[in-house]
């Protein structure tokens, strides 16, 4: 019995004018974020971002400045901080608190409480802002940390109890869901208590004596040696119990810190920039830094390798006021608490200081490397917790005694045979099928450098002989320093919308821009498949009309809306599919011996009669007989499958298709065996901007 299973159908197509072509689609990278080494917004200062995709919430960029209020928001309004709090609304009473709109989804938020100074008579040790544990449910409220195995950690936080002068709110801290250290606090600073829980995955926990910020606040600190696996980590405060018993009610918490040493490693693997910057700016040599420093600073080295082109003392020097010992040089990374972004001053530069010259000389390069010092960073990955650094920094200098520009696809002639108004919309810069080269030649005629054309249509030389009369020349030929230079001249297929020559110029400075316009000349058909009709075993019929942008149906020369069809659908066993393919020459000239040749899946069975005794045929003839295929070039003719004189031909599966470089006896006869034939229509000359379609049905199998 033959299965009724529908498929799904789709457009598959080939063409031959010297080349077949192909389509891709290439995977989007994504951009890396950094890890944490310690709490970021310890102090909940920073609070009240709005809250996406609903009301602002609470309406003000920041509660620091008001006094005698509290909010409940979502987490996603206070920086660095997250929470296992349910989704419900929240309350407040600062000024401009707006709640979280419950009708909008996701209804309700995570919430995180926050008091500001004096309400309820709190005054916070630190800043204006404090944050009451549990806003209003049991839950903890943490941040996720790289944490290293092995390495102590140090912890900070100051506590307070809420209702009672006599009974201790409790709290912990908590990593990676297990309480590590117990310590509680009543309304008025006694009693204390700090206990060590010593979880599975923290060993040698150490509390510092306890201080007195005041008003009631108690600060507790201590370490922690992490033994478990390194990793991102959550890591926070939960309460274990109030004075009246209501966990919502009580254990404010401010200045928290838990950090471990700062992972530092070179910002990126290259830099560069003319020897003319200087002091480097565009893509200077940097070094990331990410968790806490402290007040003392930190001091780290690097080391200039030997592996560098440029030299120390000629070519580079440390700037001064840096210390600088041989091929060394100490950084000072002040004290600060980073992210690795560049708004908390995280990237650093390597202090070096170019040496301009009047040489040419080269580029040169300077390879920088990060001395190690386990005792106070980790010389690790900024963007993988745990893994290997960025080992090295290689700075280039360009000699700045360069030339550049660009070769543009002038595709509207807009140079018009000058060096202006080359680039217009949305032309971008060719190489010319990357054999066209810039040649920089001197007031003899000589070659003085080459230079190849990028994909991108650009061209730079870093070798220019400094102060000299100079022109640029575009040519395919081979350009040898010092002999003549080769003609001007570009690829087959290509012509000039500029003068393939500058005229003689000085090198002095620095040239940018020195632009050349040419554009292909070949005829440059565009085909697209669609399926444009499915007839149902039923007899019920569907004409597809949908217009589905991309390149090519945008493409300014189609008529408007001439393109339509689905790209695939689903079709039963026993349904018509009728697939239509459409052309149009977008190029400037005439495309020549022009055959279309579509294979067929051995899905499909061709139908060579399912257009009734329609007329003209190709012949301009009149047909009573049942054709097959159907061509639009400006009028609609129909053709026969036969190998008759007509422009039409089907050939079935392992049959050579005569014309069809790429579809026929090409292939081998396993892919032979995926065909159920091939159909060939031979339009011979396409004129520019010529368009129509082909169109044919088959049977789904």
């Amino acid at each position: 019995m033959k299965s009724t299973k529908r498929k799904t159908i789709s457009k598959t197509l080939s063409i031959t004018i010297g080349a077949i072509a192909s389509i891709s689609i290439l995977p989007q990278t994504a951009q890396a974020q950094f890890i944490q080494r310690s709490f970021l917004n310890p102090s909940f200062e920073q609070n009240l971002t709005p809250y996406p995709a609903k009301p602002t919430s609470p309406g003000i960029t920041t509660i620091s400045s008001f006094t005698n209020c509290f909010i409940q928001v979502d987490q996603t309004s206070v920086p660095g901080w997250s929470t296992t709090h349910p989704r419900i609304n929240g309350s407040g009473n600062c000024s401009g608190y707006v709640n979280p709109n419950l009708s909008v989804s996701p209804t309700g938020a995570s919430l995180i409480e926050l008091w500001t100074r004096n309400f309820n008579g709190v005054v916070p040790p630190n800043g204006n802002v404090f944050a009451e544990l549990n806003a209003e449910a049991n839950s903890k409220l943490f941040q996720n940390l790289c944490l290293i195995n092995g390495e102590t950690i140090t912890f900070s936080v100051n506590h307070r109890g809420r209702s009672s002068a006599s009974t201790a709110d409790v709290a912990s801290f908590v990593v990676n869901n297990q309480r590590a250290v117990q310590f509680g606090t009543a309304s008025d600073g006694d009693p204390r208590s700090i206990t060590t829980l010593s979880p599975s995955n923290v060993a040698n926990i150490t509390t510092n004596p306890l201080t007195l910020p005041g008003g009631g606040w108690v600060r507790y600190s201590g370490s922690l040696r992490y033994t478990g696996v390194s990793g991102t980590i959550p890591v926070g405060f939960e309460a274990i119990s109030t004075a009246g018993g209501n966990l919502t009610i009580g254990n404010f918490i401010d200045n928290t810190q838990f950090a471990g040493l700062p992972v530092i490693e070179i910002a990126a693997q290259t830099g560069n920039a003319p020897e003319s910057e200087g002091v480097p700016t565009t893509n200077p040599p940097q070094i990331r830094v990410v968790g806490l420093v402290g007040s003392s600073g930190l001091d780290i080295t690097i080391t200039v390798q030997p592996s560098s082109t440029a030299t120390l003392g000629l070519d580079f020097q440390f700037q001064g006021g840096f210390i600088s010992t041989g091929n060394t040089v100490t950084l000072n990374i002040p004290a600060g608490n980073y992210d690795g972004t560049a708004a908390t001053g995280s990237l650093i530069n390597i202090p070096i200081e170019i040496i301009q010259d009047q040489e040419s000389e080269g580029n040169e390069t300077i390879e920088f490397v990060i001395n190690a010092d386990p005792t106070k960073f980790f010389n690790l990955s900024t963007t993988t917790c745990g893994a290997a650094p960025i080992t090295s920094s290689i700075y280039t200098i360009f000699d700045d005694e360069f030339l550049s520009g660009t070769v543009w696809n002038d595709v509207d002639n807009s140079a018009n045979n000058t060096f202006t108004n080359i680039q217009t919309g949305s032309e971008v810069g060719t190489n010319a099928d990357g054999l066209l080269k810039a040649i920089l030649v001197d007031s003899n005629g000589n070659v003085l450098a080459s230079a190849p054309v990028q994909p991108d249509g650009t061209y730079t030389f870093n070798d220019v002989p400094f102060n000299t009369n100079v022109r640029i020349r575009l040519s395919t030929g081979v350009a040898v320093v010092g002999n003549p230079a080769p003609a001007a001249s570009l690829p087959s297929g290509w012509g000039a919308t500029s003068p393939l020559e500058t005229d003689l110029f000085n090198s002095s400075n620095n040239i940018q821009g020195r632009d050349f316009g040419i554009r292909n000349i070949l005829p440059q058909l565009l085909l697209l498949k669609r399926i444009t009709q499915i007839t149902a075993v039923n007899g019920n019929t569907t004409n597809f009309s949908t217009i589905i942008p991309s390149d090519g149906t945008n493409h300014e020369m189609w008529p408007a809306n001439f393109v339509v069809g689905e790209i695939s659908t689903e079709a039963a066993p026993g349904d018509i599919v009728e697939y239509t393919i459409y052309f149009l020459n977008k190029g400037i000239s005439t495309a020549a011996e022009v055959k279309i040749c579509d294979p067929l899946s051995r899905y499909l069975t061709y139908l060579p009669d399912s257009y009734d005794g329609f007329t003209p045929v190709d012949n301009g003839a009149t047909s009573t007989e049942d054709l097959g295929i159907k061509l639009n070039l400006g009028s609609d003719v129909y053709l026969t499958s036969a190998a008759d004189g007509d422009r039409g031909r089907f050939f079935s599966a392992y049959t050579e298709a005569t014309g069809c470089t790429g579809v026929d006896n090409d292939l081998t006869p396993e892919q032979q065996a995926e065909l159920s034939g091939i159909i060939r229509v031979n339009l011979a000359t396409v004129q520019s901007a010529a368009y129509g379609y082909i169109r044919f049905r088959a049977r789904v199998k």
